[in-house]
């Protein structure tokens, strides 16, 4: 028999009943790209055993709390997934009213305006929006130029521009989180309002981060953030 074990802590039951749907969809991936190389190496499936109860989902779906705010993180980077996030933030806060923080990809001018319109459709859930440049201060490589904050604001339909909040100078992932948190700790009704971070895997990392330089015991000790 072979073993696949999974580390870490998970706010997530073994029971496939109790994942949201997206995580599902990924564990059945995992279990099945296992079951695909014993096959092709020769081995039966049926030695397999998978458990995922203890597995951590950096950056999918991923709820951190900083200075007792809720910040959720999902790098979701395609229309699709920003919808299939929108869906899930409400099926598990349905009462909850969020502050969005979204940077992407230039690389991704074809699926810019799905992901802003995929945040349209979500405008209900959204009471602030802020606009991020990922990797302000760092060299990308080519391939992998942020998008502006203006080029995003300027891609914003007119029901989403309302909810554009003022653009921070420069327009960075942490800048504009320490703003948020600052803000949501001000405004009437804060309690109801949390942070959610998503449009790329870099603004997702890029949260990671700011979450444990501004409050290291909001991940784990042995968590990547930290280095």
């Amino acid at each position: 028999e072979i073993d696949v074990p999974t580390h870490g802590p998970s706010s997530s039951s073994s029971s496939s009943s109790s994942r949201r749907p997206t995580e599902a969809e990924n564990v059945a991936l995992a279990e099945g790209a296992c079951r695909a190389f014993l096959s092709s190496s020769g081995f039966s499936s049926d030695c397999l055993s998978v458990d995922f109860s203890g597995a951590r989902w950096p950056g999918r779906f991923e709820e951190i709390r900083v200075k007792g705010r809720t910040v959720l993180v999902d790098a979701a980077h395609n229309g699709e997934s920003v919808r299939r996030l929108a869906e899930e933030a409400r099926a598990a806060y349905p009462s909850r009213r969020w502050h969005v923080v979204f940077g992407c990809g230039r690389e991704k001018d074809d699926t810019t305006k799905d992901m802003v319109d995929a945040l349209a459709g979500a405008a209900p859930m959204i009471a602030r929006l802020s606009f991020v440049q990922a990797g302000v201060g760092v060299h990308l490589p080519p391939s992998k130029q942020p998008a502006t904050a203006r080029d995003l604001e300027e891609a914003a339909p007119p029901s989403l521009r309302p909810l554009i909040a003022p653009r921070l100078d420069p327009p960075s992932t942490r800048k504009t989180l320490d703003a948020a948190i600052e803000e949501n700790n001000n405004i009437e009704g804060g309690d109801g309002v949390s942070i959610l971070v998503c449009g790329s895997v870099y603004v997702a990392g890029e949260a990671r981060e700011w979450a444990v330089e501004t409050d290291p015991s909001s991940l784990p000790p042995d968590d990547w953030a930290h280095r």
